[in-house]
């Protein structure tokens, strides 16, 4: 490496957003740029300067066109053009599509009105919390989500290991009245496992309940960076859940457009959901749930139960 005006600086990153980091190098003139990805006929990997590799590139002899095209069918075009293709995203593209809970002329959405959260069903499901903690009381900080899901288990009238949405709970809440909502939403729905976003919040989460007898909770820590836009772990996975209808939500009836219930804030967060976005408390407290329903079935030893006694 030299240094001074000779000086190179090499920078390497899939692009993400319009308005991240990346984007703004690319649109510095200060600096050059390739960017790479697969073509739209699959045949080659094309540059935004025109210039083109005949597929499969040296190193890469498993990826042809064949393995390129099964990727695009598996994963979904939207999920592949930024894996695969390089493609950022705008505020006109989202991952949630409204059809998706909405339904369309082609299918019914998730949404189902005239059928309440609390249906006797539901209660006797396996169910499943997962907490994205907000940490200040201020409008402006972001609030603290405690979200549940029943989980069918195929004897009822809903196909096995379809989600259902039971409860949301979102708010500015205290220390001491977080660890209240979390031990009163144990207490009403028993879920299988609570399960925070890392470590630290765990930790906080013990230290609010340690002057609370009696409680037994099943806390788990799930460790949240990249992971959370994997393609087989990540956000990406809970769309794909959502659009090949594996959700199901309950709704007695229609809310106002005007409704900021937390209900409608989160269907109004995962329609407008993408990469950056601000608003995603919600999203992420349902991806942490949906984590825990897959942490549950990964478990062979169970899991560990904390004693507030």
């Amino acid at each position: 490496f030299k240094s001074g005006p000779e000086a190179r600086f090499w920078y390497i990153c899939t692009l993400w957003h319009e308005d991240d980091c990346s984007m703004r190098v690319i649109k510095n003139p200060a600096w050059q740029h390739r960017v790479y990805g697969v073509a739209d006929d699959f045949n080659s990997i094309e540059s935004w300067h025109g210039s083109k590799f005949p597929l499969p590139i040296p190193g890469g002899q498993d990826w042809t066109k064949a393995a390129y095209e099964a990727e695009c069918q598996e994963r979904g075009v939207f999920v592949f053009n930024r894996s695969h293709r390089n493609r950022p995203m705008d505020e006109s593209v989202r991952l949630f599509r409204r059809e998706f809970f909405y339904g369309d002329d082609t299918s019914d959405g998730a949404l189902v009105y005239g059928i309440s959260p609390d249906d006797p069903e539901f209660a006797e499901y396996t169910r499943y919390t997962g907490v994205d903690l907000g940490i200040g009381l201020k409008k402006t900080n972001c609030p603290s989500v405690i979200f549940t899901v029943a989980v069918a288990d195929g004897t009822g009238t809903l196909p096995k290991g379809t989600r259902i949405p039971i409860d949301i709970r979102r708010g500015h809440w205290t220390s001491p009245n977080t660890a209240r909502q979390l031990i009163d939403v144990y207490e009403t729905y028993q879920p299988n496992v609570v399960m925070v976003e890392n470590n630290y919040y765990q930790q906080a989460l013990i230290d609010w309940m340690e002057d609370m007898a009696g409680v037994n909770l099943p806390l788990e820590a799930h460790r949240t960076g990249s992971q959370k836009l994997d393609l087989n772990e990540g956000i990406p996975l809970l769309a794909a859940e959502f659009q090949r209808g594996n959700w199901v939500i309950p709704m007695k009836f229609k809310h106002p457009k005007e409704c900021v219930c937390p209900w409608c804030v989160w269907l109004y967060e995962m329609v407008n959901w993408y990469p950056g976005s601000k608003q995603t408390d919600t999203v992420m407290a349902l991806w942490i749930a949906q984590r825990a329903i897959k942490f549950r079935a990964r478990q062979a030893g169970g899991f560990g139960v904390w004693n507030f006694g």
